[in-house]
């Protein structure tokens, strides 16, 4: 009788166990970033369009503290240096602090130079990417 209520006992814990680690939202159905934008950038199809003067905008993310997983520039073709705490490229630089994302662009120093960078920004198992092009 011993042993049938240790292994009713066991079963027991064990099926708790299982419902105890059930998740609240399956894998990869994580609430997309929500992002407050700052003023001044003109967006086109989901692309920022940066003046040709530069700037520095600083975006805020209200539901995650995400941090620059990758860089992509499309003409440059040079690797964004890791410069206390932020990344620079030749022409741009990227700093996440907290919910804060900065993102500042040098002027434009050639009327033929064309700049297009695509940065993604993590979380951990969600992502979001941010296109700027800057143009005469």
């Amino acid at each position: 009788m011993k042993q049938i209520t240790k292994k009713l006992l066991f079963l027991l814990v064990i099926l708790i166990g299982v419902a105890a680690c059930s998740k609240d939202e399956p894998i990869g159905m994580w609430e997309s970033m929500k992002w407050e934008e700052p003023s001044g950038l003109t967006k086109v199809d989901g692309i920022y369009i940066v003046p040709v003067t530069g700037g520095t905008y600083k975006f805020t993310c209200k539901n995650y503290k995400p941090w620059v997983a990758e860089i992509f520039d499309y003409y440059d073709q040079t690797i964004a240096v890791r410069v206390d705490g932020s990344f620079e490229g030749t022409w741009y630089s990227v700093k996440c602090e907290g919910n804060d994302v900065t993102f500042t662009f040098k002027p434009l120093a050639d009327d033929g130079d064309i700049h297009d960078v695509l940065v993604t920004l993590t979380a951990g198992d969600i992502f979001d990417r941010f296109r700027f092009i800057q143009r005469p």
